[in-house]
């Protein structure tokens, strides 16, 4: 007995370190098994499926507007977002597939539906109660993707939890190989509280995920919320210049659906929205994005699908992920063609108004001069400096009176725009007429900004006026008005008289012994005496009558506003006697006198032309009873005359 004792221990020894192996060995082989790495791709996977989800979600919105209200707006948006969810299915199909069946049964019947709201927005007239049941079928589709996407998450989620029980349950076992193996034992429990923390990091990192993935997924949310609503094209390309999305106003404006512009870069259809070097300048920025991770912004010109042109300003940022790496490059281009077109509008306005030969001067509202041109310089002296700031009245010259411009601002306030004839004033002190045409600029709202005056110096047109007017009004001899002239004033007269109850007189004069002078003396002498007489007839004329030269050496006078008729006797006795004092013409002391007819209105109540002749009449009779004299016209044919002898001038009496 005492032989088989050490072998009894010996057998127990064995068996301890046998049983101490295997348990060691089933522990290290079951804390070895727990995977030390969260399953990335099943929750990369989970991602792409809350994206996929929100696309369809998208596109549901987009299919109930357009069934109830069939707009074309609301149909091409439903049509852009079937597009990307087309795109989104391709990829994921690529993705995920071949590895589960009933992920591979879900995506072939996403395709057959995407493929009949293909069929049915592109018929000429949708039919709103088929799209009605598509979209149904679509809500229906997409709860069963929002279950799938839950159900990835969870199971990858539940087997952490799993691995971590696992781990808890050995660390009990673990504590008995403690207390009977020490060293060995601890060691392995190092090694599990290792595992442990590591199964602890993966589940932080999980829900790190998770809410990473959510808070993506709300950004991605923003950015297509803006961007599908956005005027202005967005497009995102990846590092190989390709375009991974489009927004629906690229779409619009290039003609072509996103399932065209996706995945394709510049340069394999450069001429879908741009000519071939516009997208080689367009590709050359992007790139310079992608490599020295700057923004940039250039400007381009783009042919619209509908043949006209416009202008963009384009500016490309970066986009980095979380780990600070470049992917992505996001483009946007803003219409500026409003803009040029106003730049230019602009530039020709600035052209314009320095090159313009009319002066150009514009008030602020209230009414202080804000800027001129250099024809405002050319024409009134005055620099830029001097009437910056100073009110335009500084130019006038004070022949217009205060009424005149009180009617100017009336109308200019009442129709935004005046325009007329203004006489103003040079620096130099010299009076101009110009041709002055103001216009008021407001607002959207209505509000005033300035007064914009546009002038030209027409004083040279006024000289020619006033040249062409005495041409038709006056005798180029003698200065006085002639027979048209006389005319108006004689119809004036009459209608005046009628209105006011007084007399007018008509004078009819021819000069006695004129022939000889000019006969004998010469025409230049015959007309120096004409302007004598006609000079001394102005000297004792009043200053409403008129005298009138109507041809050869006959003159007319009219004699307005008389009490009575024969109020003008005396000075017809005046007349005669000037007329008939001796004048000095070219060395030789000559002498006329002048038979004169006279007819009375109303006594004579007849017409201009009638009067005239009527006066004609009563001269001849004047010749005929001796010259130097006046004859009164009577309407019963009766003539009255008084004579002026000439050897004695001192007698003045007239008619009894």
């Amino acid at each position: 007995m005492r032989h088989f004792r050490p072998a009894r221990r010996y057998l127990l020894a064995v068996v301890v370190v046998l049983c101490t192996t295997s348990a060691i060995a089933w522990l290290w082989r079951n804390i070895s098994h727990i995977e030390t790495a969260l399953p990335l791709v099943t929750l990369h996977k989970e991602r792409d499926f809350s994206a996929f989800h929100f696309d369809l979600a998208r596109l549901e919105s987009a299919l109930k507007l357009a069934v109830a209200a069939p707009s074309a707006e609301h149909l091409h948006q439903a049509s852009f977002a079937l597009d990307l969810n087309q795109i989104r299915l391709a990829d994921n199909r690529a993705l995920y597939g071949a590895s589960d069946a009933g992920i591979a049964a879900m995506q072939q019947r996403l395709g057959s539906m995407l493929h009949e709201l293909e069929r049915t927005l592109a018929e000429p007239t949708v039919d709103t109660r088929r799209l009605q049941t598509e979209l149904t079928d679509l809500s229906r589709l997409r709860l069963e993707f929002q279950t799938l996407n839950d159900t990835i998450f969870q199971d990858s989620m539940d087997q952490v939890s799993r691995q971590r029980q696992y781990l808890t349950s050995l660390r009990d076992s673990m504590s008995l190989l403690i207390g009977l193996f020490g060293l060995a034992g601890l060691s392995l429990l190092i090694l599990m509280l290792k595992q442990q923390r590591a199964i602890q990091l993966l589940e932080r990192q999980g829900e790190d995920l998770r809410l990473q993935e959510q808070q993506l997924i709300a950004r991605e949310r923003e950015f297509r919320m803006l961007a599908e609503n956005s005027p202005d094209p967005i497009i995102r390309y990846d590092r190989n210049c390709r375009r991974i999305y489009v927004n629906p106003a690229l779409a619009r404006s290039s003609g072509m659906p996103a399932s065209e512009l996706i995945g394709k870069s510049l340069s394999e259809r450069p001429a879908v929205v741009m000519n071939p070097a516009a997208a080689a300048h367009y590709e050359a920025n992007v790139r310079k994005v992608l490599a020295t991770g700057e923004p940039s912004e250039w400007e381009i010109g783009w042919p619209m699908a509908n043949g006209d042109s416009v202008s963009f300003q384009i500016r490309a940022v970066p986009e980095f992920n979380a780990a600070g790496e470049l992917e992505s490059v996001l483009a946007v281009a803003r219409d500026i063609t409003e803009r040029k077109r106003a730049e230019e509008r602009q530039r020709l306005a600035a052209s314009v108004f320095t090159t313009s030969q009319e002066g150009i001067v514009i008030a602020d509202a209230a009414n202080r001069i804000v800027d001129i041109n250099e024809a405002f310089t050319r024409i009134t002296g005055y620099r830029r400096a001097e009437v910056l700031g100073q009110n335009p009245k500084m130019l006038r010259s004070g022949r217009q009176d205060k009424a005149f411009y009180e009617e100017m601002w009336r109308v200019l306030r009442a129709t935004d725009r005046w325009r007329g004839e203004v006489w103003n004033r040079r620096r130099t002190g010299e009076i101009y007429a110009e041709l002055l045409s103001i216009v008021a600029v407001r607002d959207e709202l209505g509000r005033l900004l300035n007064y914009v005056g546009v002038f030209s110096d027409i004083s040279r047109l006024k000289e020619h006026e006033a040249e062409l007017d005495r041409i038709a009004h006056y005798d180029p001899l003698t200065g006085v008005p002639n027979r048209r002239l006389f005319s108006d004033r004689l119809s004036q007269a009459i209608a005046r008289a009628r209105r006011t109850g007084q007399s007018l007189a008509v004078c009819f004069l021819d000069l006695d012994g004129f022939k000889p002078i000019n006969d004998q003396l010469g025409h230049e002498a015959g007309d120096q005496v004409l302007v004598e007489v006609s000079h001394h007839l102005r000297g004792i004329l009043r200053a409403g009558d008129t005298l009138a030269r109507i041809g050869g050496d006959e003159f007319v006078l009219l004699f307005t506003d008389l009490a009575h008729g024969r109020e003008c006797l005396p000075i017809l006795d005046r007349l005669l006697t000037a007329i008939a004092a001796p004048t000095l013409i070219a060395g030789t002391l000559v002498s006329v006198s002048a038979s004169i007819g006279v007819t009375l209105f109303p006594d004579d109540d007849s017409d201009p032309d009638t009067l005239l002749r009527h006066a004609d009449q009563a001269m001849y009779r004047a010749k005929e009873a001796g010259r130097n004299r006046y004859q009164l016209y009577n309407t019963d044919g009766e003539f009255k005359d008084v004579a002026l002898p000439a050897a004695d001038l001192s007698n003045r009496d007239g008619p009894a």
